[in-house]
């Protein structure tokens, strides 16, 4: 059915999307060929380029966020002038990357066309002709005829010279020109004539448009990630703690970072979730500082930005590439939140370079809803914690009061970016959420509210894992009500009445799960 609705819009508009490259963009291609069909409808006979079905077509495309880039195929003998530049002003004035390939012909009002995208080819024995306005038909003789003419023709050389490296006394000249034409006045291009004269920006085919196109689109998405970077490091409020402190100038946030990625180890991780792990292991990078810093932290090491290396994001980009080469079943990011800014363009490299199994987020859940949205599209698989309903608890154990209308409100956004678990013949989880709660000593009652809520919200589009890895570490000496391992007793309630609310889809720890074991060396592995 798909195919079927391309080769219509090819048929139909001379237009299509190519997506099927590996550099991961997204490409409008769009023809516009013989003459420009105006206010007046040519014969039928006739091959036409027509502006009703442009424009709104360019409207879409600039509204698309899908698409990140037009390359434009022309080859037309020019047309209605009015209608040409009104098609050449709206190619102008689209804020998605444009390149234009000049094939065959560029005639007349072709000319601003061919110039009015970012940047510019033609063909080798392409021709592009420059000559003045011309009006057929019965014209009054009178001298606002004269200066109306002038004025379309002011109106063209103007864009043309904004638009290209001509002068407008240049274009004049070459309009006015009476040596070329035999039987009219204007200059006639050839390829490498066209780039001479700065007319357009150079010679080349569909290998060079499109390697230009990725080139501008590569471009683009730099600047807007720096620009992201810009405004949120040096105000940071990446975080509901809001701390608005100038990581970008060094400052620490409350995440304990400055804008520099620092990671403590990157390495294939068997001990998630059967679906995230599998046999192979998963990718998982964990990141230096956290916004929760709880208090009972089995990663206290990292959380407190006490180990971990400074990198660049290319050099985040080749781990993911490296983690992948080593067969890990996904990029895991772990305690991501306070350096997402940084990820999301590492994520958007690593894939043009070849990255291709899913992205795994595994947070806290203590996230701000605009930040989350920095990733949607980037990220397959949702791995967040709901750690606790009780206010009380997570402003005790977490310093975090508002944390349960946070996380709730989190949960939303990355249930609406990723959907319904998907998965692979192999049963490794290609796409959707799983939730995971962490059970605390003498806390079942909370753990059953969130377990209670996590199924009456999502019911069965969300695994719910409930854990029983709770390891009582040294830290938590100061708060006794904890400082013990939950009991056989009180995780199988807790599971029990998972059971009784109806869940299916969950997973459950089995064996000595609560021990030092499976907390990970912090060595700056892989990094």
């Amino acid at each position: 059915m798909e195919e079927k609705e391309k080769d219509k819009k090819i048929q139909d508009f001379g237009q299509v999307v190519l997506e099927n490259n590996k550099k991961h963009g997204k490409i409008h291609l769009m023809t516009i060929i013989g003459e420009i069909e105006g206010h007046d409808v040519l014969p039928a006979s006739s091959k036409s380029t027509k502006y009703e079905h442009i424009l709104p077509q360019l409207a879409s495309i600039e509204d698309n966020e899908e698409i990140d880039g037009v390359l434009f195929l022309m080859n037309t003998v020019g047309g209605d002038v009015s209608a040409g530049l009104a098609l050449a002003e709206m190619i102008a004035s689209m804020s998605k990357p444009t390149v234009s390939l000049v094939l065959g012909d560029s005639h007349s009002i072709g000319v601003p066309l061919a110039v009015s995208t970012d940047y510019s080819f033609i063909a080798p024995t392409a021709t592009m002709i420059i000559h003045p306005v011309r009006m057929n038909g019965t014209i009054i003789g009178a001298p606002q005829t004269f200066d109306y003419f002038k004025m379309i023709q002011d109106r063209i050389v103007r864009f043309i010279s904004s638009h290209s490296k001509v002068s407008e006394d240049e274009l004049e000249k070459m309009m006015m020109n009476t040596g070329i034409l035999t039987k009219d006045l204007g200059t006639i291009l050839v390829g490498q004539e066209a780039v001479d004269k700065g007319l357009v920006n150079g010679v080349g085919g569909i290998k060079e448009a499109f390697a230009k196109m990725q080139e501008l689109m590569n471009e683009k998405e730099k600047n807007m990630t720096e620009n992201i970077a810009d405004k949120e490091m040096s105000e940071c409020k990446l975080c509901p703690r809001n701390c608005k402190k100038n990581r970008k100038n060094k400052e620490k946030g409350y995440c304990l970072m400055t804008d520099e990625l620092c990671v403590a180890r990157a390495a294939l991780h068997m001990w998630e979730e059967p679906c995230i792990s599998g046999e192979e292991g998963s990718g998982a990078v964990f990141f230096s500082g956290c916004t929760l810093r709880c208090v009972f932290c089995q990663n206290r090491n990292i959380a407190a930005a006490q180990t971990g290396k400074i990198i660049s994001i290319d050099r985040l980009a080749d781990i993911f590439l490296e983690l992948q080469e080593k067969g890990a079943n996904n990029i895991n990011l772990v305690t991501p939140t306070h350096f997402v800014v940084q990820i999301a363009q590492a994520i958007k490299k690593a894939r043009r370079n070849g990255l291709i199994i899913p992205i795994v987020y595994n947070t806290g859940s203590y996230e701000n809803i605009e930040t989350l949205k920095l990733l949607d599209g980037l990220i397959d698989i949702y791995l967040p914690d709901m750690k606790y309903m009780d206010s009380s608890l997570s402003l005790k154990y977490s310093n975090a009061k508002d944390y349960f209308d946070v996380a709730s409100k989190a949960l939303d956004e990355m249930f609406r970016q990723v959907g319904k678990p998907v998965f692979d013949k192999r049963g490794i989880m290609k796409r959707g959420m799983i939730v995971r709660h962490l059970i605390l000593p003498g806390m079942t009652y909370d753990s059953k509210n969130v377990i209670k809520y996590l199924y009456e919200t999502f019911k069965d589009d969300i695994y719910i894992s409930i854990m029983n890895q709770y390891t009582p570490l040294k830290q938590v000496e100061k708060y006794p009500e904890i400082n013990r391992k939950v009991t056989d007793k009180e995780y199988d309630e807790v599971v029990d009445y998972a059971i009784e609310l109806g869940v299916v889809n969950g997973f459950i720890q089995e064996g000595e799960t609560a021990s030092e074991s499976f907390i990970p060396e912090f060595d700056c592995e892989g990094v």
